[in-house]
């Protein structure tokens, strides 16, 4: 990743002291067929927000998933009060979000 200019490596003494730096994790798994054979490993490396305090940065990185149930309740209770909806299309998950101008500083894993 570093050959293809992703990401660099930085000395801890060069992160400014404003910033926060993240603990990474890697996530790995494993792409099986229906007959349970597996034919693909796949890793990827995280940001570990297990360090989340609730008000303080639980916001930041937390992204809420609306569950299929839920949308349609609402769906049937506009149609029933009569109620008019519209479509709204937004950015869905917060790892593709694009970052502008922000510096991330996170620790290499182990």
């Amino acid at each position: 990743m570093v050959d293809k200019d992703i990401f660099e490596v930085v000395p801890h003494s060069c992160v400014p002291t404003y910033q926060k730096v993240l603990r990474a994790v890697w996530s790995h798994r494993r792409k099986t067929k229906p007959t349970v054979e597996v034919y693909r490993h796949k890793s990827r490396i995280c940001a570990d927000n297990s360090k989340q305090q609730y008000g303080i940065n639980f916001h930041e990185t937390y992204s809420s998933v609306d569950q299929w149930s839920t949308v349609r309740m609402l769906l049937l209770l506009s149609q029933l009060k009569g109620y008019k909806s519209q479509q709204l299309d937004s950015v869905q998950a917060f790892r593709q979000s694009p970052l502008e101008d922000e510096e991330v500083f996170m620790e290499i894993p182990a």
